[in-house]
């Protein structure tokens, strides 16, 4: 299948000329208006099975009824890129609506960095986004504060059928640790949790990353977390933490729902680690577990 990207404000005359097998389509900083997404859905439902579409850095493109035609008339669509659009709160709210709108859709990766203006609409975006089955989800540099932190981190350590697997919200000082640790705690759904700034970092001191430490270790299903930590920082806690998710990548979580079946599988897995330590620590674990089989 074709990638195509295109960075020009006559996209859509090239358009009608791209091959039918392309199924990503970047139309980065092209100066879309708003009046253009009705040719563009038009071109892209009459010729294009397009599952990729990126319209990051056009900064035109407010909400103004587009969102639900573009779930409505693009059936293929499971990535859309919104990043760097000055969306607002108003136009994060009609785009929350839209996909509640889609409950079946089949879109599993939104993008919204970059949209400061959005803070606010960022906590029901969450919401929807893991109820509609949107699996990966970047609002990182929304601007979202520790309001809005608590309400996000609070509805993923109680949402136990969330959809959404990967949550990036980078630059997010967090100030109050207590809403994101209980999630950590309790959520069964994400395998990445994002949470670094890689310009401006705003360290967690090493008491809360003992409290984080705690919480990874009783979680069975996050595999990457990225948080700003302090130069001082004790490596042991940073190596410990590495060690859960590495067992957690390896599937840790068969130990509470598979009852063995697949134990030998997990096991192949470890072993093209050449980790001596993780592989040990799935054989004491599995004897343990599984010796009455």
């Amino acid at each position: 299948h074709d990638d195509v990207i295109v960075a020009d404000e006559n996209v859509l005359y090239i358009l009608p000329y791209l091959p039918p097998t392309v199924t990503t389509l970047k139309l980065n900083d092209c100066n879309m208006q708003v009046h253009h997404i009705p040719k563009l859905i038009e071109l892209l439902r009459k010729k294009l099975h397009v599952q990729v579409l990126s319209l990051r850095l056009n900064r035109s493109l407010y909400m103004n009824g587009w969102e639900n035609k573009f779930l409505d008339k693009l059936p293929y669509l499971k990535a859309l890129d919104l990043s760097i659009c000055d969306l607002d709160t108003v136009d994060g709210m009609k785009l929350t609506a839209a996909l509640a709108g889609h409950p079946n859709g089949k879109l599993e990766c939104l993008n919204v960095a970059g949209n400061y203006r959005m803070r606010e609409a960022i906590p029901d975006l969450v919401k929807v986004c893991s109820r509609v089955g949107v699996m990966e989800l970047d609002c990182s540099f929304c601007d979202v504060q520790n309001k809005e932190q608590q309400e996000v981190f609070d509805l993923l350590a109680t949402e136990q059928q969330s959809s959404i697997r990967s949550l990036a919200m980078r630059s997010a000082h967090i100030e109050n640790a207590r809403p994101l640790i209980r999630c950590i705690q309790q959520n069964t759904s994400l395998e990445r949790l994002i949470l670094d700034h890689p310009r401006s970092p705003s360290p967690l001191t090493p008491t809360t990353m003992d409290k984080i430490l705690g919480a990874i270790r009783n979680n069975y299903y996050l595999q990457v977390f990225q948080v700003d930590t302090a130069w001082n920082q004790d490596p042991k806690v940073l190596q410990e933490m590495e060690h859960w998710m590495t067992l957690n990548r390896c599937g840790r979580s068969i130990l509470i729902h598979d009852k063995g079946r697949h134990w030998s599988h997990v096991l192949g897995r470890v072993g093209k680690l050449n980790d001596i330590d993780t592989f040990y620590w799935f054989l004491r674990s599995g004897a343990e577990q599984f010796a009455v089989m």
